[in-house]
């Protein structure tokens, strides 16, 4: 893949949907959208091809980047497109970016209340951890919060929620009930 060839009449074009200011230039054309419905970078059609607005600015102002590497923010900000905002590394580069700014978690979630599909709280596992020690049942929790009944047994379990430390003694693994009194499954005939 080559880098980025344009023509005068499509920098001209680019420019027109940049709002300049003191601090970020925003990119006010078309944007990229995540499949969640959240808009990111800004995209830019350049000779039937679509780019990313920050990287095409990037090109225009310092000349075409090499494709393997990544037009990264200094400002955090995926719609700028201010070129002294911008700077050329790798993905390892961008991604140490990001941690050391205390934006993302790499191949993990953050524990607890701070993940992003978190349904409960850590007063909600103390308290489930309670019940369930006290021999409430996973179904009667999971019907209380409002969520599946094996997902209260990993709460319950200490599967999930390691970082909550226990306030009782955890609970022994219950064990199966046989209802049939024929352990193997086969018939005693």
């Amino acid at each position: 893949m080559t880098g980025i060839t344009w023509r005068d009449q499509d920098v001209i074009r680019f420019w027109k949907r940049v709002l300049k200011s003191d601090g970020c230039w925003t990119y006010t054309g078309a944007r990229l959208r995540k499949k969640n419905g959240d808009y990111t970078y800004g995209s830019f059609g350049v000779r039937k091809r679509r780019v990313l607005a920050h990287r095409f600015a990037y090109a225009i102002t310092y000349g075409s980047p090499d494709p393997a590497l990544k037009v990264c923010h200094q400002c955090d900000n995926p719609i700028c497109v201010r070129p002294d905002h911008l700077f050329i590394g790798t993905q390892r580069d961008n991604l140490r970016d990001m941690r050391q700014k205390g934006r993302g978690y790499i191949n993990a979630y953050p524990p607890g209340e701070k993940h992003p599909k978190a349904k409960i709280g850590i007063a909600d596992v103390h308290v489930i951890r309670r019940d369930f020690a006290a021999g409430v049942s996973v179904y009667r929790l999971a019907a209380r919060y409002g969520i599946h009944y094996s997902t209260i047994h990993d709460v319950a379990t200490g599967k999930t929620w390691k970082s909550v430390p226990w306030e009782i003694e955890r609970p022994a693994p219950r064990s199966r009930v046989v209802r049939s009194g024929l352990a193997s499954g086969k018939d005693s005939m």
